[in-house]
């Protein structure tokens, strides 16, 4: 039984007794059947086919050296010498037999395979022949019972017939013929529970089973009483959202004597019922409202009622659907903050407190106007994450801004749009003070003008740590060329008074040989609140050694002890500015260069005179250019 034109090599082994083994020499033999193996047979296709028999029938062979007939059947098509053998057939005159399957409606493939006294064979075309299709046994419908609230119960005999497709539960009402009510395509599934009957009437039940060749059979037919127990039914008269988390219930009232209590529940489709979510239970009569505040906005949800009495017997209301109100999120107040230490934007904006927030989508784009259609610089999916580091791809330019805030339901609102451009390279120092306990305060502006910290402790800042001076404390910082602009500057701090006695003492100094006039090449300070000096009390001041009469300055009493205070002081070489907290609080007209002096720069101490600021500082920067009110303003809401 090999394969036609193709090469076997064979040889002999022989064990002995001993167990040593001897091969022979090896010969290669071409097998070449092609012309000797037995012609094959044509298999008609039966006709007598019944449920459960038909008879195979093929022409007789003509070979001389005629063995047998073998027939091979499976249940896909491909019969091969591998599939089941049905018969071997060794009576060359003996062309037909008689083929018996198990059931109706039943499909197999068949071939006949002509063998020769060498082993050689042949095979003939094959069919596929199915049985008649009869119709199945009809399920006997054994009970039928009313179980109480609208609800009747049937039963029936299984039908494990192989072509099973489905049983059918039939229903004739008092004013409609038989109709279908409900379908189960699984042949165990023997019971069924008709909740939609409504008594009082008479119900009539049949069982129809339906094979895979749409033959059928019907049960016989049961008659059922269905009562009508129930107590009066309340109706839901009214399911409102008014707002987006909470939906208001409204009902009638039952007065029947046996009441025992209401139960709302709710689901999300018109099939709400007990084994939904009870969301309110009420033994109360007179209790007919109530306000669902387990919501969420968008949603429709259906609410259906049950009232129930002493005795168990239930009745339900309609269901009743209603949609929660989905208003748009409400908008974020965009702000921003320039990293200058890298020349990226720092992106600030309220946080969403809605239930239904989804997401933030921050948009960016070279043009006014940005939309949900721009380029989206970040996605951000939690609701407290209210900031972004953005770096733009031509920094020089600047960008327009909007954040959006997404719900649930694809709702998106738009925040204000701001414009940012990108800073320059003028941040000359940036002490954050986050550093360790080392004692030196580094400078993360990228020049290098680290200072030395005289006794001050760390504690919580603005942002991340700040330095506590107590009157004797300070930082000083070496004199480097970036410390020595000429034509304009802009000193910033975030600053935290204590109360105390000091006259114009020192945030940021940077002061002439002596205290003695110019006296300054920068100063920005703080006076305190019980000072006795002629400088007022608790005010801040900023001045330039271009001009000494005219200072910068708020009015007195302007500071509370204890607060944080963002203090920026800007000169364009035309004007000082002060601002406090992002507002512009005093202008003074001034011109010419500021002067090196040689002195340090002193945190929190006068660089020419022994006297010492009292309370915190963070966030302490230096620039060689004068920044713009707009640009002060960011600045003040990065906190």
């Amino acid at each position: 039984d090999y394969a036609d034109s193709t090469y076997h090599s064979l040889f002999a082994r022989c064990v002995y007794s001993d167990s040593e083994v001897l091969n022979s020499d090896t010969i290669s033999v071409l097998i070449d059947n092609s012309e000797s193996r037995p012609q094959s047979v044509v298999l008609e296709q039966p006709d007598d086919i019944t449920d459960s028999s038909f008879t195979l029938i093929w022409e007789a062979s003509k070979a001389v050296d005629f063995n047998s007939y073998r027939v091979f059947t499976s249940e896909s098509a491909g019969v091969t010498t591998q599939a089941t053998l049905l018969a071997t057939i060794v009576d060359n005159e003996q062309i037909s037999l008689q083929v018996n399957h198990p059931h109706d409606n039943y499909t197999r493939f068949y071939r006949i395979f002509t063998y020769d006294v060498f082993g050689l064979f042949s095979g003939s075309n094959e069919i596929s022949v199915t049985t008649l299709n009869i119709s199945p046994d009809a399920p006997e419908l054994l009970s039928a019972s009313e179980l109480g609230d609208n609800e009747v119960r049937l039963a029936w005999t299984m039908i494990d017939a192989h072509d099973f497709a489905k049983y059918d539960i039939l229903r004739k009402g008092q004013y409609t013929g038989f109709e279908s009510i409900s379908s189960s395509s699984s042949f165990e599934d023997t019971t069924y529970i008709d909740r939609t009957v409504d008594g009082p009437g008479t119900y009539y039940f049949k069982i129809r089973v339906v094979d895979t060749g749409d033959s059928s059979a019907v049960s016989d037919e049961v008659e059922v009483w269905v009562s009508d127990p129930r107590p009066s039914i309340s109706s839901l008269v009214s399911a409102a959202s008014q707002t987006e988390t909470a939906v208001q219930l409204i009902w009638n009232s039952c007065s029947d004597a046996d009441f025992l209590r209401y139960r709302v529940f709710r689901g999300n489709d018109v099939n709400v019922g007990e084994e939904s979510t009870l969301i309110v239970e009420s033994t109360s009569h007179i209790d007919t409202a109530f306000t669902d505040n387990t919501v969420y906005p968008g949603s429709t949800y259906y609410y259906r009622l049950y009232v129930w009495d002493s005795n168990g017997f239930s009745k339900a209301s309609e269901a009743l659907p209603v949609t929660v109100v989905d208003e748009l999120p409400e908008p974020a107040e965009l702000v921003s903050c320039l990293a200058d230490a890298d020349s990226s934007c720092c992106l600030r904006w309220s946080e969403c407190v809605a239930v239904d927030f989804d997401y933030y989508r921050l948009c960016r784009s070279d043009q006014p106007n940005v939309s949900v259609t721009s380029p989206t610089a970040a996605v951000i999916y939690e609701s407290t994450d209210t900031s972004y580091v953005d770096y733009p791809v031509d920094a020089a330019e600047g960008y327009y801004y909007r954040v959006f805030v997404y719900d649930l339901g694809g709702n998106a609102s738009g925040s204000n749009e701001i414009y940012v451009q990108s800073p320059d390279c003028c941040l000359v120092a940036y002490w954050t003070f986050d550093e360790d306990e080392s004692g030196i305060a580094f400078d993360v502006s990228g020049y290098g003008n680290h200072g030395v910290i005289h006794d001050a402790t760390h504690v919580g800042g603005v942002v991340g740590k700040a330095l506590q001076l107590d009157g004797n404390d300070y930082v000083e910082v070496q004199n480097a060329p970036s410390l020595n602009p000429i034509g304009a500057i802009t000193l910033e701090a975030w600053y935290r008074p204590n109360s105390n006695g000091g006259g114009a003492t020192p945030i940021i100094d940077k002061g002439y040989i002596q205290h003695s006039g110019p006296f300054y090449q920068y100063h920005l300070s703080s006076t305190g609140d019980l000072s006795s000096s002629g400088y007022g009390h608790a005010k801040f001041e900023f001045v330039v050694g271009v001009i000494r009469d005219d200072w910068a300055y708020t009015p007195s009493d302007f500071w509370t002890a204890g607060v944080w205070y963002h203090l920026v002081g800007t000169y364009d070489g035309q004007y000082m500015r002060l601002y406090v907290d992002g507002d512009l609080i005093d202008s003074e007209p001034a011109t010419g260069n500021m002067q090196d002096y040689g002195k340090n720069v002193f945190l929190g101490k006068f660089s020419n005179l022994n006297q010492y600021l009292v309370g915190a500082i963070d966030e302490v920067r230096i620039y060689n250019r004068a920044l713009s009110q707009s640009e002060v303003v960011q600045r003040f809401h990065l906190k």
